[in-house]
């Protein structure tokens, strides 16, 4: 029965550096994330290493988090058990050759669990859908890799060549698909559309064959940081915070060519320097507040103190400026809760806060964090605030204050689009124009040019939803 690794259209795609033969880029390899190590040993190929030195190369490197993977061309199944006897590390084993379904059945045999991978050759996009259903059932991986081999070569790979990667769209095999033959950082983002499985480098970040470059492979993972960040930040921002310096490594007209394709600065518009468009936050919490009574009713120059709790839903659309900093345009409403003493000569009900302007400066510190300090101006609306005359007769207006709110914010992002938000504002109301709600009002000679102010504290959190 096969089994089904890595089956999944989901990226990033598990990466395999292939053409190993120093300690050195087998731990390049694990140290970028690498999770298959590949070692060719294939005696025409100008990167071939045999199964004991390779052995000695994987123990010497001593690495965690990446598994060795056996390349092997036409071998009999008597030969691929020795070579993984004396290299039993090994995980998987790719078959580079022209081994027929029955040849891959009889290999599986003697791989005592490991993966089984095979290469097909691609000439024409109709090899893309024909050739994988001849082996689909007889191995875990297809490494669909360009089909002419090299000058002086008997197989194909390692040329640095690749086929059109517009056929892959013609590939329906159940088997998970790979993708191999002229993979450089300047043109992976080609493969993101057809979501491969996993993606081989060799010759695409060497400086010579069998000698991998750090800088090459630094700029690799960059541009998977670029094409994953969204869905990866955290790990995205490492991958570029590792890579930066070495990239500069590059050749001028490789390096233009890279910036230009994988697009490093769309990383720092989006991602580490902006996170744009539209943004919807549902926030609660506690409120402290002072209204300052200089004239209601009976009621002359009094303060009181009154505490309560608030909801509100805001919208906002952020913009960049330079880098990680801009600014956002919104508006917010929401649910003015405060507790009413009827003991006490003053007692507000509960308010509506209507829809004003919300504006702000945003600073995306990282793709995970973010902080915001914002001015809006509002309404809030009290259908109720009552002046106890201390003779058990109360008077009730509605009033409709204007708020000025400035706050602050500091957003968590754990996933592309969501975040956890801390909140804090002050608010400074001032009364626009109070209304009798009690046909006696005037009769008891209540002041209905009444003057109040109020000043509030909240503090809160939120969750917060950012649309791409």
């Amino acid at each position: 029965m096969v089994r089904q690794v890595e089956k999944s259209k989901a990226w990033p795609p598990s990466l395999k550096l292939c053409g190993v033969r120093r300690v050195e880029d087998v731990r390049l390899a694990a140290e970028r994330g690498f999770r298959w190590v590949g070692f060719n040993t294939y005696l025409g190929s100008k990167r071939h290493i045999d199964a004991a030195a390779a052995a000695a190369l994987w123990r010497e490197a001593g690495v965690s988090g990446a598994s060795a993977v056996l390349v092997v061309v036409d071998l009999e199944p008597k030969a691929v058990a020795a070579a993984l006897a004396t290299f039993p590390e090994a995980r998987a084993v790719q078959c580079h050759g022209a081994e027929t379904p029955a040849a891959l059945d009889a290999v599986r045999a003697v791989l005592e669990g490991r993966a089984l991978w095979k290469a097909v050759p691609i000439l024409a996009e109709a090899d893309v859908r024909e050739l994988p259903r001849r082996y689909a059932a007889h191995c875990d991986l297809l490494l669909l890799d360009q089909g002419k081999p090299p000058e002086g070569a008997a197989v194909a790979g390692g040329s640095g060549v690749r086929f059109d990667w517009r056929w892959l769209a013609a590939y329906d095999a159940a088997t998970p698909l790979g993708v191999a033959g002229g993979v450089r950082p300047e043109n992976v983002s080609e493969l993101r559309a057809h979501a491969p499985a996993l993606i081989d480098l060799s010759s695409g970040v060497e400086r010579a064959p069998g000698v991998k470059d750090p800088g090459l492979v630094a700029a690799f993972c960059a541009a998977l940081a670029v094409l994953f960040c969204l869905a990866m930040p955290a790990r995205a921002e490492d991958a570029l915070e590792n890579a930066k310096d070495e990239i500069t490594s590059l050749p001028k007209p490789e390096l233009d060519e890279f910036v230009s394709k994988a697009e490093i600065h769309e990383w720092d518009r989006y991602v580490r320097g902006f996170r744009r468009d539209h943004n919807f936050a549902l926030s609660a919490g506690v409120s402290q507040g002072i209204w300052n009574v200089k004239r209601l009713g009976t009621l002359e120059k009094r303060k009181f103190r009154n505490s309560g709790v608030y909801s509100r839903f805001q919208y906002s659309f952020h913009l960049p400026l330079w880098r990680g900093f801009g600014y956002m345009l919104g508006s917010s409403f929401g649910y003015h809760y405060e507790s009413s003493d009827r003991r006490r000569p003053f007692a507000p009900v509960p308010a509506y806060i209507f829809p004003g302007i919300l504006t702000g400066l945003v600073l995306n510190i990282s793709p995970v964090f973010r902080a915001a300090a914002t001015f809006e101006a509002n309404m809030e609306r009290h259908d109720g605030v009552r002046e106890h005359d201390g003779r058990g007769e109360d008077t009730e207006i509605s009033i409709t204050l204007q708020a000025w709110d400035a706050g602050v914010y500091f957003d968590v992002f754990y996933d592309l689009a969501w975040a956890i938000r801390v909140e804090a504002h002050h608010r400074f109301l001032d009364y626009l124009e109070p209304r009798c709600t009690r046909d006696n009002c005037r009769k008891k000679g209540f002041d209905v040019n009444a003057n109040l102010k109020k000043a509030d504290d909240w503090l809160g959190i939120g969750l917060v939803h950012h649309l791409l």
